[in-house]
């Protein structure tokens, strides 16, 4: 098992050169909020990932990671875009590596969260969507835990925390779209990383929300 103190730099063959660092914090924090394993509980192992499936699994993070990295606009541009990177990073290896959370029967409720409280994380979403905000973020700002917040979201909304942030950021990338005038410069990639998306995924959300190519959306308007 890896020690506490370490960090990880995380190379993507076949490109050396590409990487993320991943604190051992970072996964503890992930693996409190959403599987309520207690960080003094969290192990992660060193070894490969669990089966092939799960391999080939990280080897397509590992060429999406590639890809969003290359791209010096989106990296260097928009800090949603890191975040989210290293979010899904952090996720993908407690889904691939062996790792505490595979062993998470013994974990007590996550507590009750109002529907009041529910809508206050609504709203700081509401407020908030352009910065760079987790559900870490948004459970401290009413006053819950993160892993009680995810259970809420999923009982009274019907969706995660992050998936309410990440839909907030799909309708205001679209306002943008409608709004911007094409001759200004500003270009469907621009606003995608604005909102913290990379250009591929935010092409598919989009046209499988609203029908239609946020290019067409850009140069047609409302």
């Amino acid at each position: 098992m890896r020690a506490p103190d370490d960090s990880m730099t995380l190379e993507f063959p076949p490109f050396d050169s590409i990487g993320t660092r991943v604190s051992y914090r970072d996964l503890e924090e992930a693996a409190e909020s959403a599987h309520g394993v207690p960080p003094n509980d969290f192990w992660l192992g060193t070894g490969l990932p669990l089966n092939a499936r799960l391999s080939a699994y990280w080897q397509s993070v590992s060429h999406y990671v590639h890809r969003v990295l290359t791209d010096v606009t989106s990296s260097a541009e928009s800090p949603l875009v890191a975040q989210q990177l290293h979010t899904h990073v952090v996720a993908s290896m407690l889904a691939v590596f062996p790792n505490a959370t595979l062993r998470v029967s013994y974990a007590p409720s996550p507590g009750w969260v109002t529907p009041a409280s529910v809508q206050r994380a609504v709203d700081y979403i509401d407020a908030h969507a352009a910065e760079p905000i987790g559900v870490n973020d948004i459970a401290a700002a009413v006053g819950t835990s993160a892993r009680a917040l995810q259970y809420a979201f999923r009982r009274h909304l019907e969706c995660t925390p992050f998936e309410y942030l990440r839909q907030v950021r799909l309708e205001r990338a679209h306002r943008d779209l409608q709004t911007t005038d094409p001759a200004s410069g500003v270009t469907v990639a621009t606003i995608a990383y604005r909102w913290g998306f990379s250009l591929p995924r935010f092409t598919a959300s989009y046209h499988a929300a609203y029908g239609r190519s946020p290019g067409r959306t850009l140069q047609e308007g409302c």
